[in-house]
């Protein structure tokens, strides 16, 4: 080879290191750029905090929707605001498909009651208690089967954390019903609703009433962060929504 083609040679190489050193400082720089992005990162997405502000969306029906604060994904954990005197731990039982439920399937399919009760715990605790955990607890005690959770449940565990369990309430009973919207206004309190067949489950499912927002009641839905938002109290106690029975969580004396 001639000493021309040599130094070409040489040239070229050298080139070419240079551009791929180039890119991997660029791939590097992006990489890191979004690592810290809430937006694309899974693993901080997966665990982004809501802080939700409600706005009007439709003055016919008087619902509302959710706004997620961007100012609070720096947080861990998902919350709801409302007038009750602590945030709303909110939690939903879709993401626990791998988690068993007992013997008979998994929390997914069947955990909306140990959802809600950690909801409440975590509520009024002000610390993490998770579905795993409540229906761990749940289960060992006999308050699972495959029809789904037995309401005992409720104020077993409740009384464990020196809360109170008052109910069952039945809703077709307007007293009941206007007692439930009371006690929410005083926001020292929280309701686990039962519903059937309706709008928002197509058989027996227990969602938890979280506060007020304005004179809505707040709906933390355990197995939809869709239905998870305000609902005019008419609608709630309507055949639409079919509410059946309320249970009373409180402060124990």
């Amino acid at each position: 080879m001639s000493k021309f083609n040599i130094k070409v040679f040489l040239i070229c190489l050298i080139a070419l290191l240079l551009v791929l050193s180039l890119v991997g400082v660029l791939a590097k720089y992006y990489n890191e750029k979004d690592a810290f992005n809430p937006i694309t990162n899974n693993n901080v997405t997966n665990d982004n905090p809501i802080n939700e502000e409600y706005e009007e969306e439709d003055s016919s029906t008087g619902e509302l929707v959710p706004q997620i604060d961007s100012d609070s994904l720096k947080d861990e954990g998902e919350y709801i605001f409302t007038n009750f005197k602590n945030k709303i731990y909110y939690f939903n039982q879709q993401d626990y498909a791998k988690e068993r439920y007992g013997t008979y399937g998994t929390i997914k399919g069947y955990g909306c009651g140990p959802t809600v009760m950690a909801m409440v715990l975590s509520s009024f605790l002000n610390e993490k208690i998770t579905p795993v955990e409540t229906t761990s607890w749940a289960c060992s005690h006999n308050y699972c089967s495959e029809e789904g959770t037995n309401n005992k449940f409720f104020f077993a565990m409740a009384n464990i954390y020196n809360l109170k369990a008052e109910g069952p309430f039945d809703s077709s009973k307007e007293e009941n019903r206007d007692m439930v919207y009371e006690v929410l206004s005083k926001g020292e309190a929280l309701v686990i609703m039962s519903v059937g067949y309706g709008d928002f489950y197509k058989g027996g499912h227990y969602m938890l009433l979280a506060g007020l927002n304005e004179n809505n009641v707040v709906v933390a839905d355990p197995n939809s962060r869709e239905n998870t938002k305000p609902y005019s109290y008419e609608y709630l106690m309507s055949k639409s929504a079919n509410p059946q029975n309320f249970y009373i969580i409180k402060e124990g004396d």
